[in-house]
């Protein structure tokens, strides 16, 4: 072991013995002597020995990192719930309330004069399930009041004062006094109606009448009155106005004759005088001994034509009516399509191979009486259009 002679306070050694170590503890060994060699040296400032102090580092702990907070998930926005749709159309709910209201219409446009088109403003309430409906028209402005219909079951019920008395049985809609400035103006409600009476059964319909125009009635007139004026009247002296619809005013005037006022009865064809001229040649009729009813032949053609005139669609003109006297007692009529003749009397020959025949008729010179002739005149006098005048 070898010695080692090393320096102390004052100026003296101190002599340390070594010994052979391994070179695996030399660096422990030299830290050692370092510090025991500091703590011999003396102060800076004196001689005054000082004892070297170890103080052992503290060994820090070191600050833990603090633990991240956990993840937290973000919430999640529930999805708003979908509005239910209604079973029910909006069509549908307006047509059940104006069948509501239709006859409240019909009383205020039957009051009024004039044409209620109802209108409608709906909506729907999803959350109880239930439509709400204005009902109004706007030309007039009137309103109908607001309804409810109920979506399932499609009932129908008045929510304001308006709809209530629409729909209360005993009442009926009546127009209001006086319109609204603005908006739309209710209807007022009354007592019902009186029941419509019974309506009276139709009247019979007139028989249909023997003196059917003008000229029938002008030729009643003539024929009945001829004998009674001394001049014997013509038949143009004679014309008729209708009085209603079973009647005729018949006047009989010429340039120089005054034939009197006549009212004939369309349905039985009676002659009635109306003004004085009338009365008396009537009166003078009577006091004279009776004269043939037919002294002429245009008199024999013109109780056919008026005997047969409703028998014929369309009815003859009288000149197809021509008589010819066949005895003093008896006239024959002839009835027979006239034909058209040119201007110097010759009869225009037409592509009709056959004349239109009217009958042949005889014709009492002393009574008038008509009787049938022919075939064809049979045939006509057994259907009720025939009437002896």
């Amino acid at each position: 072991m070898a010695g080692v002679n090393l320096l102390a306070g004052g100026g003296g050694y101190v002599q340390l013995k070594t010994a052979t170590v391994s070179w695996r503890v030399f660096p422990l060994l030299a830290g050692v002597a370092f510090l025991l060699l500091l703590s011999a040296c003396p102060s800076p400032g004196g001689g005054a020995e000082t004892t070297a102090v170890v103080t052992p580092s503290v060994k820090q702990t070191p600050t833990p990192i603090p633990e991240a907070s956990p993840t937290v998930a973000p919430t999640e926005t529930p999805e708003p719930t979908a509005t239910p749709a209604p079973t029910r159309k909006d069509t549908e709910v307006e047509n059940r309330v104006l069948l509501a209201i239709m006859t409240c219409a019909g009383q205020l446009a039957a009051a009024t004069g004039s044409t209620i088109s109802p209108d409608f403003e709906t909506t729907y309430d999803s959350i109880d399930g239930t439509w709400r409906i204005d009902a109004f028209s706007k030309t007039p402005a009137l309103t109908f009041g607001t309804w409810n219909v109920d979506d399932d079951t499609g009932a129908v019920t008045p929510e304001d004062g308006t709809a209530q008395g629409i729909s209360a049985p005993d009442l009926q809609c009546l127009p209001a006094l006086a319109r609204r400035a603005r908006g739309r103006t209710p209807p007022i409600f009354g007592p019902p109606s009186a029941p419509t009476p019974t309506p009276l059964p139709e009247a019979t319909p007139l028989p249909r009448r023997v003196i059917g125009s003008e000229e029938q009635a002008e030729l009643a007139v003539w024929v009945t009155t001829y004998s009674c004026f001394g001049n014997y009247p013509f038949l143009s002296s004679f014309s008729a106005e209708p009085d209603g619809p079973v009647r005729w005013i018949v006047e009989g005037r010429s340039p120089d004759t005054v034939y009197g006022l006549w009212t004939v009865n369309a349905i039985n064809g009676e002659i009635t005088p109306n003004d004085q001229v009338a009365r008396q040649a009537q009166q003078q009729c009577e006091e004279t001994p009776e004269v043939p009813a037919a002294m002429r032949a245009s008199q024999a053609a013109l109780r056919v034509w008026m005997a047969t005139y409703q028998c014929f669609d369309p009815p003859p003109p009288n000149n197809f009516f021509v008589g010819h006297l066949i005895t003093p007692q008896r006239w024959i009529v002839e009835g027979r399509e006239a034909k058209e003749k040119d201007a110097e009397g010759f009869i225009i020959e037409t592509k009709v191979e056959t004349d239109k025949l009217f009958g042949f008729w005889l014709v009492d010179t002393d009574t008038g009486v008509i009787s049938p002739w022919d075939d064809f005149a049979i045939r006509t006098a057994a259907m009720s259009c025939f009437k002896q005048p």
